[in-house]
Parts: C-alpha cells; structure tokens; sequence
C-alpha cells in the first residue's frame, strides 16, 4: 500500500482510518486525518488505495509559490498590475 504523506498544514503524521457501523464489522468508508492538527478527508466509499491517493495529492510547493506570485500582482479592484502601469 501507498504510503501517506505528512500533513498538507502542520506536517503531523497521517493515519488512515475506516467508519465502522454496528450492523457491518467491515469499514463501510474510509478517510486519512492528521494526528496532530486533526484536517481530514471527506469519508469516501471507496479502496483504501484511492482514499490514500487523495491525501497525497496536492499542489507542489512551485506551484503554490505561483499562485502566491499571482495574487500579489491583482490590486484592490481586481484588475492585474498597478495603477500607474495601466495609465
């Protein structure tokens, strides 16, 4: 199996845990929550594997550092670069 990747928002340890009801012994969902900060995926009635997945994928550290670059450059009225630039 995958292994799950430290939390997205506090870096604590992952751990994948399944919903259990009284009528079936067997997880019926399954979701991975940080063991520090307690973030978690939406319970998922799927395989483990694909809920394992979603945990471990998330935008890279370049891309989130573009997306940062990017805001920077909108001013208040929502429109791109400075008001000097579009003058």
């Amino acid at each position: 199996m995958e292994e799950l990747l430290p939390c997205p928002f506090c870096g604590g340890k992952a751990k994948l845990e399944g919903d259990v009801t009284e009528f079936v012994r067997q997880p019926i969902a399954w979701y991975v929550q940080c063991t520090k900060c307690y973030s978690r995926t939406i319970r998922l009635r799927s395989s483990q594997k694909h809920v394992i997945r979603k945990w471990n994928s998330r935008p890279t550290k370049h891309a989130l550092d573009g997306r940062k670059r990017g805001a920077k450059s909108k001013s208040l009225n929502g429109k791109g670069g400075s008001k000097a630039a579009r003058q």
